[in-house]
């Protein structure tokens, strides 16, 4: 399972909610048709997720400091 670099960029682009409509519902269709592409957009999210949690836990300690 290896990602290309524009296979990421296009998934962070749609998982931002910053593709047009037409690419939007375009790329709903692949991930119905495509496991490997859900699959790594479930990946991402995932890690968008632990990051968001790491900076919020980051940003407690210096707020507690």
């Amino acid at each position: 399972m290896t990602t290309s670099w524009n296979e990421t960029q296009q998934i962070e682009t749609h998982l931002m909610g910053e593709t047009d409509p037409g690419d939007s519902l375009l790329f709903d269709a692949q991930l119905l048709l495509d496991e490997d592409l859900a699959s790594k957009v479930i990946a991402q999210q995932k890690a968008y997720c632990v990051i968001k949690q790491f900076g919020r836990k980051q940003l407690k300690k210096e707020i507690e400091v």
